[in-house]
């Protein structure tokens, strides 16, 4: 039981740590929005605390509907093979999320950009 919860408590960490390390994250999200890179800044925002999460989550229910699924229709091939369907595309697609954080990460840690922060664009005066 405890191995079914640790996806969920993965994203509650990482969601916790991209949300609560940024206060320009949290003054984004707020409102405080005053020209084009503040909106650059909040779509990448919304991108790392809302949509990455969402996703994990998203692809996590559409395996166990396709597990259930496989195991309620024992009889049923044709049932049984949509529920096969099922848990390929959301374990191609949790493949697909992993690999694009780890690229991220790759191309952060290749530029220097270390940290728990969300990198944002910096300051023109």
């Amino acid at each position: 039981m405890v191995l079914f919860t640790l996806p969920f408590q993965a994203l509650a960490q990482a969601q916790n740590t991209a949300s609560s390390s940024s206060p320009q994250c949290q003054s984004l999200i707020g409102g405080n929005i005053n020209n084009l890179k503040d909106i650059i800044d909040w779509a990448t925002c919304m991108i790392v605390v809302s949509v990455t999460p969402l996703l994990w989550v998203l692809s996590l229910v559409v395996f166990v509907y396709g597990v259930i699924q496989y195991f309620l229709n024992p009889n049923s091939v044709n049932e049984r093979e949509k529920a096969r369907k099922y848990i390929i595309w959301a374990l191609i697609g949790m493949f697909v999320i992993f690999t694009v954080g780890g690229i991220i990460d790759l191309i952060r840690n290749t530029f220097g950009v270390s940290g728990t922060t969300l990198p944002l664009l910096p300051e023109t005066q």
